[in-house]
């Protein structure tokens, strides 16, 4: 029941020809969905009868639609006021003489709202506070009108556009077993999401799962993924497909998870032979060092190499250190040379060997300060040129 603060103004309704006995019309918000930019909601009412005038009062979500304006309904008659000045609310006024009864379902009101950008949906809801929603019949208030969910039937506005389905990952080379973001950039107001990959070394972590709107995922295994989502809403689906996407692991980073060679792809932990932009590091805990068929050129066929621990590269070719690149041993890696050394760059050798191998000879050309550690010749019959400025801090053995 509507609060009222005077006994006995309940008396008088009482007392007036049955009116306080008269409940209050059914006023229902249209349920809409609209293809469009902008849409109007009809507001329509059963058992409207012998109606004078009406204060009511509705929300809505601002952040979905903008309320452009609040028109009578055709058989409406009378004055209708609106007050659309507060935030996500629609108040409204409207008087007549004499009272007006209207047929079942007829339109007393009709809403018009434009989506705001990104909007999808919003409830167009009645607020009834006791006070805020109120019918008279004359001068008197119909008091009958709960309870109010009986009375004052909700609606909806849904904008169903096509949907354009779409994504973005925070990280897009990530090392693995680290958390990558995958962000949602549809379009068209998806209501479900469904996430894939073509690789099962994936984890969803932080309480997400692969029907969560941006999930958040581990790659447990180095390598390209392909990603794939598909949206759904009550009338459209569409499917976005990024192939090789994700290529998880450190770059330059070796693994010989395959073989020795170089150039496989797998031996190498994000599943991508390095170029000149790679700082390649080769680690003694890898159960074999590369080995790389030809010439290798650090400043081309990487940026700067490193060779930690007890780790071994081998070179069937020639070995060059371009100008602003360098080698570093920061342990007892070993490296074997096919052809000829060249030193333009920077070598620090740490307590590690060159050894230079094979049937062809070499040559160390080098500056004036290169020093190595432990130099090894195993040339097999033939020779290796050693200048005067090449200075060895530990063993020089031959083969």
């Amino acid at each position: 029941m509507k609060k009222t603060f005077h006994l006995s103004w309940i008396l008088i309704f009482l007392l007036w020809d049955g009116i306080f006995a008269q409940n209050a019309p059914i006023t229902t918000v249209g349920t809409i969905v609209s293809t469009a930019t902008t849409a109007t909601i009809p507001v329509t009412a059963i058992n409207f009868t012998n109606i004078g005038s009406f204060n009511l009062k509705l929300i809505y979500n601002h952040a979905v639609v903008t309320v452009t304006s609040v028109t009578a309904g055709p058989l409406l008659g009378g004055f209708l006021t609106t007050d659309l000045t507060h935030t996500d609310t629609i108040s409204l006024g409207w008087f007549t003489y004499p009272g007006d009864t209207l047929s079942a379902n007829s339109v007393i009101f009709n809403i018009a709202v434009t989506q705001v950008t990104g909007g999808c949906m919003s409830a167009i809801t009645w607020y009834d506070n006791g006070y805020s929603c109120v019918w008279y019949n004359g001068n008197f208030a119909l008091l009958n009108d709960t309870p109010t969910s009986t009375y004052y039937i909700n609606g909806s506005i849904t904008f169903a556009f096509p949907l354009v389905a779409d994504f973005v990952a925070g990280n897009t080379t990530p090392p693995k077993n680290t958390t990558v973001q995958l962000t949602d950039l549809t379009t068209g107001c998806p209501a479900s999401w469904t996430w894939s990959f073509d690789r099962t070394s994936v984890n969803y972590v932080n309480g997400t799962n692969a029907q969560s709107q941006n999930p958040q995922v581990q790659f447990t295994d180095g390598g390209l993924y392909t990603v794939t989502l598909v949206v759904h809403n009550a009338y459209y689906t569409d499917t976005k497909v990024k192939t090789g996407y994700i290529r998880a692991g450190i770059a330059g980073l070796w693994t010989g998870n395959t073989s020795s060679d170089w150039m496989i792809l797998s031996n190498w932990d994000n599943w991508l032979v390095p170029d000149i932009t790679t700082n390649v590091a080769i680690s003694s805990q890898t159960s074999n060092g590369p080995s790389f068929n030809g010439d290798l050129t650090v400043g081309t066929q990487c940026n700067n190499l490193s060779l930690t621990g007890a780790s071994q590269l081998t070179v069937t070719g020639c070995f060059t250190i371009s100008t602003g690149h360098s080698l570093t041993f920061t342990g007892s890696g070993a490296m074997k040379v096919g052809g000829n050394w060249s030193d333009s760059g920077s070598f620090i050798s740490g307590t590690g060997s060159v050894e230079f191998f094979g049937a062809n000879p070499g040559s160390i050309l080098a500056p004036a300060n290169e020093i190595f550690y432990n130099l090894i010749e195993n040339k097999s019959g033939t020779s290796l040129t050693i200048p005067h400025n090449v200075t060895v801090n530990g063993d020089v053995t031959v083969k």
